[in-house]
């Protein structure tokens, strides 16, 4: 368990999301004022603070779709951790799938919504700004 500086929340260090959040945090150091603007980060939704949640976000809006299989082999998680980490996007609708049937299997494809694409947008530009990130585009 760690205790994270900028809150009195206890956090469970197995969980990818308080722990992002807390190397933010301890990065920022004193810069993060109760209130001010870099907090905003922390106002985002907390489904998108998983490593492999961002990964599958970034994957996914670089390319228009991608199978399930594919998503699996490139990111080396099991049937059933990408399935929960689909299921968290998918709730929050910044996800979608379609399934299509190739010969006798069933294969399934995910694509970003819009308001995926969007929250993941918020999300990459707010990592930039409290980060003080000058991406040139």
């Amino acid at each position: 368990m760690l205790l994270c500086g900028y809150t009195d929340k206890l956090y469970d260090d197995t969980r990818g999301a308080p722990i992002l959040q807390q190397v933010i945090r301890k990065s920022l150091k004193d810069e993060v004022e109760p209130g001010g603007a870099d907090i905003g980060l922390l106002n985002l939704s907390q489904k998108l603070f998983h490593p492999y949640r961002i990964l599958i976000m970034k994957n996914l809006m670089y390319q228009s779709e991608a199978e399930f299989r594919e998503l699996k082999q490139t990111y080396s998680l099991s049937d059933g951790n990408l399935a929960s980490h689909l299921r968290a996007l998918e709730s929050e609708g910044y996800i979608s799938f379609r399934k299509d049937v190739q010969g006798k299997k069933v294969r399934t494809y995910y694509f970003v919504t819009r308001k995926g694409f969007d929250a993941f947008s918020q999300l990459a530009e707010e990592m930039r700004r409290v980060l003080h990130i000058d991406v040139k585009q």
